[in-house]
């Protein structure tokens, strides 16, 4: 099994299926926007962001949405995503960043303590113990999907 994987399977709950047991909220809430702040100047643009009340019932917090010159086309959307579990973090839609910002964005967010898993491995069939409310049908739900 390769890192990716031991890391999704590490941090499976067979019960808690929108955030593990002793999850700080409020912690993760001020990791993110130091992170966006960081990102921003770094990648020296204004970046946009959904957290707080517009994300519930879900196995992420926070993301950060990407756009226009970070892109490799000016009509691709693309986000980066906050998991409550493990400090993971992964890109919806990866294929569409410039490959220098993506590089850019991993070393820094792993600078800052956080584990990036490459969306290749998410779209993978869940294989954990967590059945979810609805059922859980890939890694990308249980871990950065509304759940």
């Amino acid at each position: 099994m390769n890192e990716y994987m031991q890391r999704l399977t590490m941090y499976d709950d067979p019960f808690y299926w929108e955030h593990p047991e002793g999850f700080d909220y409020e912690r993760e809430q001020r990791n993110f926007f130091a992170a966006k702040d960081r990102l921003q100047y770094i990648l020296r643009c204004k970046l946009t962001t959904e957290t707080g009340c517009y994300i519930q019932d879900a196995s992420f917090h926070s993301c950060i949405k990407l756009g226009g010159d970070l892109l490799n086309k000016d009509h691709e959307l693309s986000q980066i995503r906050f998991s409550n579990f493990g400090h993971l973090v992964a890109f919806m839609n990866e294929e569409n960043i410039k490959e220098t910002v993506k590089i850019d964005i991993i070393q820094h967010l792993v600078n800052l303590g956080y584990k990036h898993i490459p969306e290749n491995y998410l779209h993978r069939q869940y294989t954990g113990s967590n059945r979810g409310v609805y059922g859980i049908d890939t890694w990308w739900t249980r871990y950065f999907d509304w759940v």
